[in-house]
């Protein structure tokens, strides 16, 4: 089962707005990270019920932002009710998920954690804007961990 999920950037847009831009932020710009946030929530459930009710081998969620998995709830404050959903489905599910996403620019594969749970969470970070490469995702549904990785890199960039 594969799943795209609107979670943005700057802590899911909830990060204060650059001073130096003439941008002011406003009760409209809160009102829609909630709704998004409220429609993500609802495919990341959507996402599980289906991949439970196929009988899928494991689920492959893509977001946009690095949700801070490498940080205390401090400092992923915009995505702590994703996380924790997130977390709830990947311990109901016992099978292998995969959480993919950017942002941050920088390539690995690990096992983090959310509130302390790991056991079937594997999370790509693919590589960014000043290091263009790429990464291939092999998924083999009859292997334990059912999803391989293998970096690509363009020598030019």
């Amino acid at each position: 089962m594969f799943a795209a999920i609107h979670i943005v950037g700057s802590n899911n847009a909830l990060a204060a707005f650059d001073p130096a831009s003439s941008a002011v932020r406003s009760s409209a710009d809160d009102e829609e990270v909630e709704r998004r946030t409220a429609a993500a929530l609802a495919w990341l459930d959507a996402a599980f019920s289906a991949a439970q009710a196929a009988n899928s081998p494991a689920v492959l969620i893509m977001i946009h932002a690095n949700p801070g998995l490498e940080f205390g709830s401090a400092d992923r404050y915009g995505f702590e009710d994703f996380l924790n959903e997130l977390e709830t489905h990947v311990q109901a599910y016992g099978k292998p998920v995969l959480l993919a996403h950017g942002d941050s620019h920088f390539f690995r594969v690990d096992k983090p954690t959310i509130n302390g749970f790991t056991k079937n969470l594997t999370r790509v970070e693919t590589f960014g804007s000043s290091k263009v490469h790429w990464i291939k995702v092999s998924v083999d549904p009859n292997s334990d961990e059912v999803f391989g990785f293998q970096q690509q890199i363009i020598p030019a960039n």
